[in-house]
């Protein structure tokens, strides 16, 4: 495990494709900018253990956070304040 950063960047790829019974499953690739490390992924469960791996933190769902303001399409995190 890495220490606790302030920030990080990933870039996060996700896609549907067929599973073996013809289904439509999704995928996804996540990739730390900083680092490159990069896994793949079939639930987001797994993608969020990547960034806690990463980052050294536990990533919060939002089921386990307090409420937060939704931000209208082109609003900042700054001006919603």
């Amino acid at each position: 495990m890495h220490p606790v950063q302030n920030s990080a960047s990933f870039v996060i790829r996700i896609w549907s494709e067929p599973d073996t019974e013809r289904r439509q499953v999704w995928r996804g690739h996540i990739r730390h900018v900083q680092s490159s490390q990069a896994t793949y992924f079939a639930e987001a469960d797994r993608m969020f253990a990547f960034m806690e791996e990463i980052t050294g933190s536990v990533i919060p769902l939002s089921s386990e956070t307090e409420e937060t303001e939704e931000l209208e399409p082109g609003e900042d995190i700054q001006s919603a304040s």
